[in-house]
């Protein structure tokens, strides 16, 4: 009995702690949204994309256009947060899957 409850235990917590760590991801990824988001529209442009790149990427300009090209899943110019959501939830799965 005490196996029992101590394998429940165990899985309760380990389920738990997945189920945290997905959550901070989210919010993490809901962050850096808000973040890039400087005008509030609940969209990126490509200007406010780039401008929240670092320094070093900023050298980079055609590259960033082709990541914001990937992002913005419908062509409308704008990443709506759901495609944002969308395509880092896709490079999460790949990334797990190349390990």
């Amino acid at each position: 009995m005490k196996t029992i409850i101590l394998s429940s235990v165990v899985v309760l917590s380990l389920t738990m702690g997945t189920a945290i760590a997905e959550t901070n991801k989210a919010n993490r990824l809901l962050e850096r949204f808000a973040k890039l988001d400087t005008n509030g529209n609940g969209s990126l442009s490509l200007d406010e994309f780039k401008a929240g790149k670092s320094v070093r990427r900023k050298r980079h300009g055609r590259k960033s256009e082709k990541i914001f090209s990937r992002l913005d899943l419908n062509g409308n110019g704008v990443i709506s947060l759901e495609e944002w959501k969308q395509k880092a939830s896709q490079y999460r799965r790949g990334k797990r899957r190349r390990r």
